[in-house]
C-alpha cells in the first residue's frame, strides 16, 4: 500500500501515485541513505506535528521582521524545552531539527548550531572544549562565527581585524581599525549571542601571523548588555532570512585572555606561536569523504585536505547555481500561481540565491578549484579525483553506439576526454601567459578558461559518484534511478555538445543518439514523477507550498491561505478612510 495515498485526495493526484512502478518508501531509503537516516529524520517530523510551540501560528510571509524574529525565537524557546530530544553533538540530526523548525525564515541562533559549535569542536584544545564546550550545549553560551568583514568576504589574508599580543598582560587586544573591518552579516551577531568566535590577523612583535580564531565574549551574561569597548547592531532587512538578526561588531581595543585563543591546531606561548538526486548523492559522498579527512586530521594527516577542499567548494559553486536555476524553472512552469508567495517558491528562491553567495563566492571558489587542478596538472596526483587528469585513454572518439548500450564505463570515459581537455587546455594558456605577464595578470587572463574547467572537474565527480550510487540502490528502485540519471548526465552532454563535438570525438549522429535517449528517460519517468517527489519524503512543514501539498487539493487551500492576509481582516481598509475617503466625499459634492 503506498502510504501517500490517503482519503479526501485529490483523485488526479491519487490517479499519477498509482502508475508508480516502484515502492516509494524504498526510493525514500536510498534517497536518504538508509532506513536509520530515515527513520530518525521521521522521529524528527512527528515530534514536531506532536508540539504546536514548533510550528508557524500563521504562514510567514504575512508576518513582519519584528514578527519573524519574535517567531524564531519563540520556536527557539520551544526546542529549548524539549532539546533532549536531539543529540546536539550530531550535527546531521540536529541540522534537520533546525531545518524543519525554522525552515527558510531562518532562525536567531543557526550559527550557534550550524557554525559555532563545530568550530569549537575541531578548533579548540581539550581543555578549552572542557571549559567552554557544555555551557554552549546548554544554552547558558550562545554563540556565533564572525569571519566575514564589511569590506573584506572571502579575501581571508585580507581582513582588518586585528588580535594584537600584549606581552605584559598575556592578553590579546582585538581591534577594528577603520569602518571596512567592521564584522558584518553574522547571524545572531545583532541582538541575541553573547559570545563569538572572531577570525582576527594575530599580530605578535610586530609581525602579522595571519589569522586565527578567538573565543569573545561579547555581552554580558546577566543583563545581556553590550560589554564596554564594543560597538554592535542589527544590519536590517534582507532579501531573505529575515527571522534572523544579522548583525555588525566594532572592537575599541577590546581585550581578551591569551587562552582564548582556539589551540587545538595553533598554540600562542611567550615565545612563539606554532540538480536534485545527482546533487544529493555527490553531497552524501562529500560528506562521507569529510569525516575520513577529519578523523585523519585528528592524526596530523593532512594529504587528502587540498583535495577535499578544491571538491567541496567546487560542489557549492555549481550545485547552488544549479539550484537557483532550477528554482526559476519551477516557478515558470506554475504560471501565474508561482509568482505568489502561496507557492513557497518566491521565498524558496530568495533564500537559494544568496547561497551563491555567502560561505564563499561561487566565482571565487571555482577559481581555488582550478587553483588546486593547475597544481595537478604541474604535478602528477594519485587518487579517483584528479586521477583521470593523467590517465592515457586508448579512444580518440567516442564509443557510444546507441543510447540503450551507452555503457556506465563509456559515459565516464567520455567525461573524462572532454574535462581532461578542457582543463589542460586551461593549464596550457596559463602557460602561455605566464611567459609574458606578471603571475597575477597571467592568472586573471586566464579566469574564464580557469572557471570553465573548475566546473568541468565538477561535473564529471557529479557523473562519476552518482553512477556509481545507483548501481548499489535496491533491484526494484533501481530502473527508475537509472532514468534519472540518464536525464540528468544525457541533457548535460547534449547541452554541452559543443566541448564533446570540438575534437571529432562525437559526431553529430552521436548527439542524436543522446537527444533520443532523453526523450526515452523522460517517457519511462513520467508515471513515476509524483512517486519520485514522494520519495524525496519533504515534509509539508519544509515545502511551506500550497501548490506542492501532498493530498493535490489545491484549490481549496489558496482560498484558505487568503484568510491569513490583514488586508482581509476589515471590509474597508484604515488607508482607503484616511486618504481616499476625503479625495471621493470631494468629488461627489461637486457632482
Amino acid at each position: 500500500m503506498n502510504r501517500y495515498i490517503r482519503d479526501g485526495d485529490n483523485p488526479d493526484i491519487t490517479e499519477e501515485r498509482m502508475k508508480a512502478t516502484f515502492d516509494a518508501d524504498r526510493f525514500t531509503e536510498f534517497y536518504h541513505g538508509g532506513a536509520k537516516r530515515l527513520k530518525s529524520r521521521r522521529e524528527v517530523e512527528k515530534y514536531i506535528e506532536d508540539h504546536k510551540e514548533l510550528q508557524d501560528t500563521h504562514p510567514t510571509p504575512f508576518m513582519s521582521r519584528e514578527e519573524l524574529i519574535d517567531n524564531s525565537v519563540r520556536k527557539l524557546a520551544g526546542m529549548a524545552k524539549y532539546h533532549k530530544m536531539i543529540d546536539m553533538t550530531n550535527i546531521e540530526k540536529t541540522t534537520y531539527f533546525l531545518q524543519m523548525v525554522h525552515v527558510r525564515d531562518s532562525m536567531a541562533f543557526s550559527l550557534h548550531y550550524l557554525m559555532f559549535l563545530p568550530v569549537l569542536q575541531f578548533q579548540a584544545s581539550p581543555e578549552q572544549l572542557s571549559e567552554w564546550m557544555p555551557k554552549s550545549l546548554s544554552g547558558t553560551i550562545i554563540g556565533t562565527y564572525a569571519q566575514t568583514e564589511m569590506g573584506h568576504g572571502t579575501n581571508l589574508s585580507k581582513l582588518e581585524t586585528t588580535a594584537t599580543y600584549d606581552p605584559k598582560s598575556q592578553e590579546f587586544v582585538l581591534h577594528t581599525p577603520t569602518i571596512s573591518g567592521a564584522k558584518w552579516w553574522p547571524g545572531s551577531l545583532g541582538k541575541f549571542c553573547n559570545h563569538a568566535i572572531i577570525v582576527a590577523n594575530l599580530w605578535t612583535n610586530g609581525k602579522c601571523e595571519g589569522p586565527h580564531p578567538f573565543f569573545v565574549e561579547i555581552r554580558d551574561p546577566v543583563t545581556h548588555k553590550g560589554l564596554p569597548h564594543l560597538k554592535m547592531g542589527d544590519i536590517g532587512p534582507k532579501l531573505s532570512l529575515n527571522g534572523s538578526d544579522n548583525g555588525y561588531l566594532i572592537f575599541d581595543n577590546f581585550r581578551i585572555p591569551r587562552n582564548n585563543m582556539l589551540m587545538r591546531h595553533s598554540k600562542f606561548q611567550k615565545y612563539y606561536m606554532a540538480k536534485a538526486i545527482a546533487f544529493r548523492i555527490a553531497g552524501d559522498e562529500l560528506q562521507n569523504i569529510f569525516k575520513k579527512v577529519s578523523k585523519q586530521l585528528r592524526l596530523g594527516e593532512a594529504s587528502l585536505l587540498p583535495g577535499i577542499y578544491a571538491l567541496s567548494s567546487g560542489l557549492k559553486a555549481l550545485v547552488t547555481f544549479e539550484v537557483q536555476g532550477g528554482i526559476e524553472q519551477c516557478r515558470l512552469a506554475c504560471g501565474g500561481h508561482g509568482y505568489s508567495h502561496a507557492s513557497g517558491i518566491p521565498e524558496l528562491s530568495a533564500f537559494s540565491c544568496g547561497s551563491c553567495t555567502y560561505e564563499g563566492d561561487n566565482l571565487v571558489l571555482l577559481l581555488q578549484v582550478a587553483k588546486y587542478l593547475m597544481k595537478v596538472c604541474a604535478q602528477p596526483a594519485e587518487g579517483k579525483i584528479c586521477g583521470y587528469l593523467h590517465k592515457k585513454s586508448s579512444a580518440t572518439i567516442s564509443e557510444l553506439s546507441t543510447h540503450k548500450t551507452y555503457s556506465d564505463h563509456q559515459i565516464i570515459q567520455d567525461w573524462e576526454h572532454v574535462t581532461r581537455r578542457v582543463v589542460l587546455q586551461a593549464f596550457q594558456k596559463l602557460r602561455t601567459e605566464s611567459a609574458t605577464k606578471q603571475k597575477h595578470e597571467a592568472w586573471n587572463s586566464c579566469s574564464v578558461e580557469l572557471c570553465k574547467a573548475a566546473r568541468w572537474h565538477v561535473r564529471l565527480y557529479i557523473v562519476r559518484i552518482l553512477l556509481a550510487k545507483i548501481s548499489t540502490a535496491p533491484e526494484d528502485v533501481r530502473p527508475v534511478l537509472r532514468a534519472l540519471a540518464k536525464l540528468y548526465i544525457f541533457d548535460l552532454q547534449v547541452s554541452k555538445q559543443g566541448h564533446f563535438m570540438e575534437d571529432r570525438y562525437m559526431s553529430p549522429q552521436q548527439i542524436d543518439q543522446l537527444k533520443s535517449g532523453i526523450s526515452e528517460a523522460l517517457a519511462t519517468i513520467r508515471p513515476d514523477a509524483v512517486s519520485i517527489v514522494d520519495g524525496f519524503a519533504i515534509h509539508e512543514f519544509e515545502l511551506k507550498s500550497v501548490l506542492g501539498r501532498r493530498d493535490g487539493n489545491v484549490y481549496p487551500a489558496l482560498m484558505e491561505w487568503t484568510k491569513h492576509s490583514k488586508l482581509n481582516q476589515k471590509d474597508v481598509p484604515e488607508a482607503f478612510e484616511k486618504y481616499l475617503a476625503p479625495i471621493m466625499k470631494k468629488i461627489r459634492a461637486k457632482i
